[in-house]
């Protein structure tokens, strides 16, 4: 993986101190999310899914480059399969693809992914969006295994893991968790999660 596993954690736990502050927040749902108010260029996260060569070289036919980071989501490890629907005898095995991702998913999605007009949908469209590019992302990580859906050139998948984020440090992933925390769009009387 290009951060390191600590990295990846701390930034997990900073996602997952945040949500239930985020306005999107359902308790108990097969998946959360947060938005992020990119409206100041200063507060945005370049979607972090491509490295710089294959930026530079291939820049005009990525989907997502130069759009920022709108939704941070979370499936927690117990409804992966229900939102997958990949039955637990099809999940991919270690030896065949260099295993599942283990865990909660955490993945970050452009905005360009999220479709024209994202932030002026009601809630449950919003909900609906998010779920769609979940159910399809999580299902090909539970049926090809992690590496051969995020080591390609372009990712399989449309959202950005955390330990495959580009410029791959950790120090590039703690940043984006502090915009996260700074730019999310909170519940009316949420508190900070700083």
């Amino acid at each position: 993986m290009s951060v390191s596993e600590l990295a990846a954690a701390q930034f997990k736990e900073g996602i997952l101190g945040v949500l239930p502050d985020s306005a999107s927040y359902v308790e108990g749902a097969q998946f959360n999310f947060i938005e992020l108010d990119i409206r100041r260029p200063a507060d945005r996260i370049e979607y972090p899914g491509y490295d710089r060569a294959v930026k530079v070289n291939f820049g005009s036919s990525l989907p997502y480059v130069g759009s920022p980071v709108r939704v941070v989501a979370v499936v927690p490890e117990e409804f992966r399969l229900s939102l997958s629907g990949v039955p637990v005898e099809e999940t991919a095995r270690f030896e065949e693809s260099g295993g599942t991702y283990p865990g909660d998913v955490i993945l970050m999605y452009a905005n360009k992914a999220l479709g024209e007009g994202f932030g002026s949908l009601d809630p449950e469209a919003k909900r609906e969006v998010v779920r769609s590019l979940l159910a399809r992302d999580v299902r090909q990580l539970d049926m090809w295994g992690v590496y051969p859906v995020t080591f390609e050139v372009v990712p399989e998948i449309d959202g950005c893991l955390p330990e495959f984020v580009h410029p791959s440090s950790g120090a590039y992933l703690s940043r984006c968790l502090d915009k996260v925390r700074r730019c999310a769009i909170r519940r009316a009387g949420g508190q900070s999660a700083m």
